[in-house]
């Protein structure tokens, strides 16, 4: 995972910024098709009430939208640069918006990312064993064009 991660890095780190904020928009628009179902895992798997995975969810869309119009806004400060493979660890408490958010940052400034799910929730993960990815900053397999499926996690 971690060569894998190295390698795509390469790639991703020279992606526009406008490219990785598209990407974010495009994580933002699918969790929000997907909120009922977000919502109840909030619930089931996190023990959350209903308002409070609500929130979840609409946190983890702000964090896409917050972080792809910082991927803009700093691609042009010359003094930035990526850093390489960041790991981003799920607290239990908030699996989706904290988790998303440290993706998200990770990924909007070029970076690539190893991701580890919280060990007593499984929403990212339990979405995403499902979701095909493609070669890029954070992956589960493959991706088919058009798909509704998340990209994420590794």
């Amino acid at each position: 995972m971690i060569d894998n991660a190295e390698t795509a890095f390469a790639t991703w780190s020279r992606t526009p910024g406008v490219e990785r904020a598209a990407l974010l928009c495009r994580i933002g628009d699918i969790l929000e098709r997907h909120m009922d179902e977000l919502i109840a895992m909030c619930i089931k798997e996190a023990g959350k009430v209903a308002q409070d995975g609500i929130d979840e969810v609409r946190e983890a869309v702000d964090f896409c939208r917050y972080y792809a119009a910082r991927a803009i806004e700093l691609s042009d400060d010359e003094r930035l640069e990526a850093r390489g493979v960041v790991l981003c660890i799920s607290p239990w408490n908030f699996p989706l918006a904290i988790f998303l958010g440290q993706v998200a940052a990770a990924i909007a400034t070029g970076n690539t990312v190893l991701a580890k799910p919280a060990e007593r929730v499984a929403i990212p993960s339990s979405k995403n064993k499902k979701a095909p990815a493609a070669p890029g900053p954070v992956n589960t397999g493959e991706r088919t064009e058009g798909s509704d499926s998340i990209p994420l996690l590794v």
